[in-house]
């Protein structure tokens, strides 16, 4: 906004020197719509807060090559973030800008370069800009040495008058320069910790008080617990801020009690947000029944719980996921949020989400569901149950949507090969994929497929029919081989398929990869149940309502957990995604009479994709595919003997084993497999 300070170099720095000025149109930027407008004015130079930077180099990298210069700051910045962005961004020099409110946005820059030194733990601040001068000083107004830290004071043309009808604190934090012959000279007391390092730069070291910087607001924790003492129902208030491993801080409110007294985090937010800018509002509530001492009677730190320790406890407000796409936005928020348990009523401004985040949720969005949503959208229903209603309208809305959808997880590098995934995952979309992109680095074109989208429809297509829609997805990105292709699960067994058919039309196929595929199930069984029918003249839709009843019913006598979740939940969609993706959820709620539990409709039925994808795996012939296959199988999983028992011989070309189940959730199992598809595209680069 024009109300930021930063404004005044974006705006004056363009139009001072001849540039040309372009404001962006949208009150939060997301990374898609800033690479296009970069493109389509030809930005040359951009100026970025550091969260935002951080954001943009997390998910698309790509779409500032083509700035020329690319200025950050604001708060401390990410050593990792820039390490990432000067491999991913080498014709882009990067500029560290420091400089508080008080001095006219900059005081100081530092030009990054290139070979920064691997022994480098923060980002220096440089030196000081023109018509600029810094001091770093001891308490006794005195310069210190290089290496040892001091307080930076900061004079020159940029130093502003003083603080608006607050003349204390002017004279408090803008002081007589003592080092200067002019006597209307002043210096600003920045208030931050910093030291002269060996090359005469400057290197940012904290705060000497206690404020912070959270996504570019300076915010005095000491305010918030001031505010919240004055709430009736707490005797202590402690706000600390939480850095997780991605460098992202946000605040935490440790609260105690009255006597007598229950407290909920809504109560105290809602307190908060009369007195207080939403920037200042705690991203976690933790109740206490008192603050930890030390031994000598001061606040224990380490003992205080952790925000994601007091996350993982389910509160009686939780209400669990009961539709896929529950459980794909719940994958999404999770991941982008860093915390578990989310329930479908949580809204997301109230556990940690904020603006931009939310517009990588808006992208993440985008790019799992192919539906582009509004930040409004967001902002008028900010829980996974509204977001997802606005998604599910927007699907049914457009009635020409592919069943076969194709995912770009990471566009790449123009002219290298892409590589098709098909997931697998009915339950959490593909949001592993992003991981697992990741880790075969930025450069690498990354496509995942989705599992056919078997709703409304009564009799759903074969595994060939699928496996042919999947191609015809595919070839509107790379019409012609050779092809990279992989699968996981049921997957696997897809892109097998896929496989088969494009050999027999001619095409070269340099990679094809398995992962813990499925193999086709009972097919003798389904054979004569399908016979039987057909010679009693029950048709197929009739033969699959009853083969998803008669697999409810088995779970439903089979699996504790499945049965308990019917007992709970008010539909089997809750126990559709918990007995399939996340067995440790169970929804809190209205129950259902026991003939319904054990006997739910058909079009409740008709929500189990796996189940029906399983049917139409039983049905399935495989042909002999005379490629090479490598294999990557699961150490805990048997799907290996099933394979081998109901497929035909192939050749194979590697095999790998990763540690784990055949569930690939943990960053563990995501980073092993990334380690083996790296591997074999490498492999396949070198023969090609």
């Amino acid at each position: 906004p024009i109300s930021f300070d930063a404004s005044t170099f974006e705006l004056w720095g363009a139009l001072l020197h001849g540039g040309r000025c372009i404001l962006y149109p949208e009150r939060v930027p997301t990374p898609k719509s800033m690479g296009a407008l970069i493109r389509k004015h030809g930005v040359s130079t951009l100026w970025l807060t550091a969260s935002l930077f951080n954001t943009m180099i997390d998910e698309a990298p790509e779409e500032l090559r083509g700035v020329k210069q690319l200025l950050t700051g604001g708060e401390a910045l990410s050593v990792t973030h820039i390490r990432r962005a000067l491999r991913q961004l080498p014709g882009t020099q990067l500029i560290n800008g420091y400089g508080p409110t008080e001095t006219t946005t900059f005081a100081c820059c530092y030009p990054i370069p290139a070979d920064l030194s691997e022994l480098l733990h923060s980002i220096p601040i440089g030196r000081p800009i023109g018509n600029t001068r810094v001091y770093v000083l001891n308490r006794q107004m005195k310069p210190v040495p290089v290496g040892v830290p001091g307080e930076l004071y900061i004079g020159g043309a940029g130093v502003a008058r003083g603080y608006l009808n607050r003349p204390e604190l002017t004279a408090e934090k803008f002081i007589p320069d003592p080092f200067s012959d002019r006597p209307d000279a002043r210096l600003y007391k920045t208030g931050d910790l910093v030291r002269y390092l060996a090359d005469g730069t400057i290197e940012f070291l904290g705060r000497r008080d206690q404020q912070v910087k959270i996504r570019g607001f300076r915010i005095e924790p000491g305010e918030i617990e001031t505010v919240l003492g004055q709430y009736g129902a707490l005797r202590e208030a402690l706000v600390l801020v939480d850095e997780n491993e991605r460098a992202e801080k946000s605040l935490v409110a440790y609260v105690v009690p009255g006597q007598g007294q229950n407290v909920t985090a809504a109560q105290m937010r809602q307190h908060l947000k009369v007195h207080l800018p939403e920037y200042m509002i705690p991203a976690d509530f933790i109740v206490l029944e008192s603050l930890p001492l030390t031994p000598n009677g001061k606040l224990d730190r380490q003992a205080l719980p952790t925000p994601e320790s007091a996350r993982r406890t389910v509160g009686e407000n939780y209400v669990a996921p009961k539709l896929m796409i529950h459980h794909q936005l719940i994958a999404i928020w999770e991941e982008l949020l860093n915390r578990q348990p989310i329930g479908i009523t949580d809204n997301f401004f109230h556990v940690g989400g904020h603006s931009l985040l939310a517009a990588r949720l808006v992208g993440r969005i985008e790019q799992i569901f192919g539906k582009k949503i509004a930040l409004s959208t967001l902002f008028a229903g900010p829980t996974i149950e509204q977001l997802a209603q606005a998604i599910q309208q927007r699907i049914d809305a457009d009635e020409g949507s592919s069943r076969a959808a194709i995912i770009a997880v990471q566009t790449g590098k123009a002219g290298q090969r892409p590589f098709f995934f098909l997931h697998g995952d009915y339950m959490g979309g593909a949001f592993y994929c992003f991981t697992l992109a990741r880790g075969l680095g930025t450069e690498q074109p990354f496509y995942a497929l989705e599992p056919y989208k078997f709703n409304g429809l009564r009799v759903p297509p074969t595994i060939k029919e699928i496996a042919a829609a999947h191609l015809e997805a595919m070839r509107a990105i790379q019409p012609e081989g050779p092809y990279l292709l992989g699968g996981f699960c049921n997957g696997g067994l897809m892109a097998y398929e896929m496989a088969s058919l494009l050999r027999a039309a001619g095409q070269t196929i340099d990679m094809l990869l398995l992962i813990d595929p499925a193999s086709p199930p009972h097919s003798t069984l389904r054979m004569a149940y399908t016979r039987i029918c057909s010679m009693l003249g029950i048709g197929e839709d009739t033969q699959i309502d009853w083969q998803l009843r008669l697999r409810h019913i088995y779970k439903y006598l089979r699996f504790p957990l499945y049965r308990k979740g019917l007992q709970d939940a008010e539909g089997v969609e809750t126990v559709v995604g918990a007995i399939n993706r996340a067995p440790t959820e169970v929804a809190k709620g209205h129950r259902m009479p026991k003939m319904r539990r054990l006997l739910p409709d058909p079009e409740v039925l008709r929500q189990d994709w796996p189940g029906i994808y399983r049917w139409e795996a039983s049905g399935y012939r495989p042909g002999i595919y005379d490629g090479r296959i490598t294999f990557v199988w699961s150490s805990e999983d048997k799907l290996r003997k099933a394979w081998l028992r109901t497929m035909p011989p192939v050749h194979y070309d590697k095999i790998f084993v990763i540690p784990g189940s055949h569930l690939i959730h943990t960053p563990e199992q995501v980073n092993a497999l990334a380690q083996c598809l790296r591997a074999c595209l490498d492999a396949a680069e070198k023969e090609q």
